[in-house]
């Protein structure tokens, strides 16, 4: 490309040339020099700027899973594990009507280790500032964190991004002026990179994962607390507020608030917000040949559990319906505590039958010693049944959020066929460590490194079903520290 441009800002007007201008003899004004520039070369290595970072993007994926296969490797020859030892706590087991034979005898004592197995060990740690909240994507890990002021009027609190390849390669986002509350990234909806964050400085914002740079913005009437993505509609957006009301956005509308509901009956923050795909009846096949037949635009496809100190509710709305289409009813399990993490498995294999996790403090006591439990239930069964209760862990002082996951359990001597086993991991305030409960036996399987302070957000990930290393990553955060593990071989 050739490029014409003056190399002076000086201009001569001394020449005879004029043009007329209605009765006025105006001057043609001329550069004193032209000089003529061949940018080809820029354009260039513009061009194998971005080739090498594609290529830089792909040499650390072949990387993280060359590490994860010596992990394997060395796992296997006999190598000490860097996860804690593990010692069995008291805890309360329930009996569970779903729990299969096999699992029920390795919890009397029986010789099977399906649920001992040790299977998580640590991938990296990492220190971080101010943190609350962590999520993953693919091939990165993002935390909320608090930054040194970048000048007058610059943001302090944002996300870190943290590659998974390699931890020492990172980027800050800086994007709020008060702490992260929430992060929630799309990769369930048409924007995969686009990353949704609210904050206590009265924002809610979209930003793109891949250029760190802030495409939407709007301003809340109340700190945000938690936000989400609509199943319904990947450009619509949710978030909770301080005082039980949640508000809806549309990302193409740009203005401001869309519609807001307030929950009946619940006057605190609004902390935790999760998008389902509505369940379907277990007990009505009309209403699952309905449900697969399609509904209207207006039908809502999708539920919207909210999560407060007094409970949980299902709420439901109906997206291109318009405005004040909105029904809220309190969740059917007794959770016996004030709720203080809400989280939620949903596979492609179980879609219209989630399975939600509700973590208590537990009813206050004499001492104050009740038990912390977390409650397992599912949304809108047609079979209301009690939740089956977890217990073993501390959380008396913050508000940790847990994490569930569905897996497939292949070690057991009593059951060799592959079983679904469902997984718990959250923080435990008395050791700083991070528990993983089987749900089905109800006991602890795992106790992992602990962190110096309480653990606040436990986020897990699973691997690619052609994985033949590593089945599935977990992220710890606590104010200071970030602990990656990974999961190497069966329960």
């Amino acid at each position: 490309m050739w490029l014409l441009k003056p190399t002076s800002a000086i201009f001569s007007i001394s020449f005879p040339v004029f043009f007329s201008c209605g009765n006025l003899r105006c001057p043609v004004v001329h550069p004193d020099q032209v000089t003529v520039e061949d940018t080809s070369k820029i354009d260039r290595l513009v061009r194998e700027l971005d080739h090498e970072k594609c290529r830089r993007s792909q040499a650390e994926m072949e990387l993280i899973r060359l590490k994860v296969q010596i992990s394997a490797l060395t796992q296997q020859r006999g190598a000490p594990s860097t996860s804690a030892p593990y010692a069995p706590a008291p805890q309360h087991r329930p009996p569970l009507a779903s729990v299969p034979q096999h699992c029920r005898a390795a919890e009397q004592g029986s010789s099977s280790d399906c649920a001992t197995a040790k299977t998580w060990s640590t991938a990296f740690e990492a220190a971080t500032s101010g943190s609350r909240v962590v999520q993953m994507a693919s091939g990165m890990v993002l935390v909320s964190a608090a930054f040194p002021a970048a000048g007058a009027g610059g943001s302090t609190f944002g996300v870190t991004k943290i590659s998974l390849a390699d931890p020492r390669h990172s980027e800050a986002v800086r994007c709020h002026s008060q702490p992260v509350r929430d992060v929630k990234l799309g990769g369930q909806t048409s924007h995969p990179t686009l990353m949704l964050t609210t904050s206590l400085d009265k924002t809610l914002k979209v930003t793109d994962a891949a250029t760190n740079r802030v495409v939407l913005s709007y301003e809340l009437p109340r700190p945000g607390w938690s936000c989400e993505w609509s199943r319904d509609d990947g450009n619509v957006l949710y978030c909770g507020s301080l005082r039980g009301e949640v508000l809806l956005f549309d990302m193409r509308m740009t203005g401001s608030i869309l519609d807001r509901f307030e929950v009946a009956g619940c006057n605190a923050p609004l902390h935790s917000l999760i998008s389902l795909d509505k369940p379907v009846p277990r007990a009505t096949p009309a209403g699952a040949a309905k449900a697969a037949s399609g509904d209207s635009l207006s039908s809502p496809r999708s539920i919207l559990l909210c999560g407060s100190l007094g409970g949980v509710w299902e709420v439901s709305h109906a997206v291109g319906a318009g405005t004040g289409d909105w029904s809220a009813s309190p969740c059917q399990a007794a959770l016996g505590g004030a709720c203080v993490s809400l989280c939620a498995s949903q596979t492609p294999s179980s879609f219209h039958d989630p399975l939600v996790v509700a973590s208590t403090r537990g009813v206050a006591g004499p001492g104050d010693d009740a038990p912390a439990a977390h409650a397992l239930f599912r949304p809108r069964s047609a079979e209301p049944e009690a939740a089956h209760l977890l217990r073993g862990h501390v959380c008396r002082l913050v508000m940790s959020r847990a994490a569930v996951w569905t897996d497939s359990v292949t070690n057991c001597a009593a059951a060799p066929a592959p079983i679904s086993c469902a997984f718990v991991a959250s923080g435990d305030e008395s050791s700083g460590q991070v528990l993983v409960w089987n749900c089905a036996t109800g006991g602890v399987v795992q106790r992992l490194r602990p962190h110096s302070t309480p653990v606040l957000m436990v986020q897990h990930m699973s691997m690619e079903k052609d994985s033949a290393t590593c089945r599935g990553i977990l992220a710890s955060v606590s104010e200071s520290e970030l602990k990656v593990y990974r999961r190497m071989t069966d329960f």
